[in-house]
């Protein structure tokens, strides 16, 4: 795990403090030594992955492999699970982005080691949001166990109600972490359609977010194709 790559990104993220690198990696090691993600399987968290809340989405302009959320097909409140498998999807796309080859003659050796999180919001309300705690420590997790790898988070159509949750979560995100954080109005449809046809493929991006692909879950499509890449 601890890779020369691996050492640059928690650098960067301390500013190249040595001290307060080395203290968030040792953090980090704790953390996954309590955690074991490397030891997540698809089973572990088929259940959390029912509703399509959370999923992979081919990659981005820039290379960088997409994860959508849409936290409005939220389907068991349950914190662990809900981190569990928070966690076992960036353990499978990172996977992926740092050891897949690029074919010869592109400008990297290797993938991009960042990602780009798309929020859909559109459909989200007070009933279907997890619970604080869940929220916080998702953040938490995303700051400080996979540092420098967040490229981009897309919040995409958040509804006025959006705004007291955002009030609550936001004094708790990182300004480097803040300054990555788009918001797309799908009402501004022209700015709406820039802004996401400027960083999206629409072979990325489902149909309900200007996109081509299908919205509509088939949880049997995505499961099978989730154990043959757990295979590998």
């Amino acid at each position: 795990y601890v890779d020369d790559a691996c050492l640059c990104r928690y650098l960067r993220a301390r500013k190249w403090n040595v001290d307060k690198a080395l203290k968030m990696i040792i953090a980090s090691l704790q953390w996954r030594a309590t955690m074991k993600p490397e030891a997540l399987t698809w089973d572990d968290i088929a259940d959390e992955a029912l509703t399509g809340k959370q999923y992979r989405s081919g990659r981005d302009k820039r290379g960088r492999r997409v994860l959508v959320m849409r936290p409005d097909r939220e389907n068991s409140y349950n914190h662990v699970e809900n981190i569990k498998f928070l966690v076992y999807t960036l353990e499978n796309i990172l996977w992926k982005s740092s050891r897949e080859r690029e074919p010869r003659g592109s400008k990297a050796d290797l993938a991009p080691e960042q990602i780009v999180i798309l929020i859909n919001f559109t459909d989200w309300s007070r009933k279907n949001a997890v619970p604080m705690a869940t929220a916080r420590e998702t953040l938490s997790i995303l700051q400080n166990h996979y540092p420098e790898r967040l490229g981009l988070a897309v919040c995409f159509n958040p509804p006025t109600i959006f705004r007291v949750f955002w009030s609550i979560i936001s004094p708790f995100i990182d300004p480097k972490t803040y300054s990555k954080i788009v918001f797309v109005n799908k009402k501004k449809k022209e700015k709406a359609a820039a802004t996401m046809g400027a960083v999206f493929h629409s072979s990325a991006v489902d149909d309900d977010m200007g996109g081509v692909v299908p919205s509509a879950w088939n949880f049997d499509v995505y499961a099978t194709h989730m154990r043959d890449y757990d295979a590998k």
